[in-house]
């Protein structure tokens, strides 16, 4: 599904440049901006989790800044939603995040 970067999680990753987790089943979904297309798309998804990909400074081999691209995990299964209501899960699920950030720099 194609987006820009005034819609979805993704769009809220984008203008964050963080990763950002959603727990659909409780939001608002007018705040992401959707057509009614996307809307029907996505109808069906409980929790969204959108993460930047930064480039890869190819002399340190450190991310930089500049964000190339984003991942997103969707899940339509039911209780998804818990891994971002204890934080101590949510910053376990934020260290991974950022290692699988960081390896795909090295991909692109």
């Amino acid at each position: 599904m194609r987006l820009t970067v005034n819609q979805g999680v993704c769009g809220q990753a984008y203008h964050a440049k963080q990763p950002v987790a959603v727990d659909l089943t409780v939001e608002d979904l007018s705040t992401f901006n959707l057509n009614q297309t996307q809307l029907n798309s996505t109808r069906d998804v409980q929790f969204i989790l959108s993460f930047p990909i930064r480039r890869l400074n190819l002399s340190t081999f450190e991310t930089t800044a500049d964000i190339i691209g984003f991942v997103n995990a969707d899940s339509k299964t039911l209780g998804a939603e818990e891994l971002i209501q204890n934080n101590d899960d949510l910053e376990e699920l934020l260290k991974r995040i950022q290692a699988f950030s960081e390896y795909c720099s090295y991909l692109f």
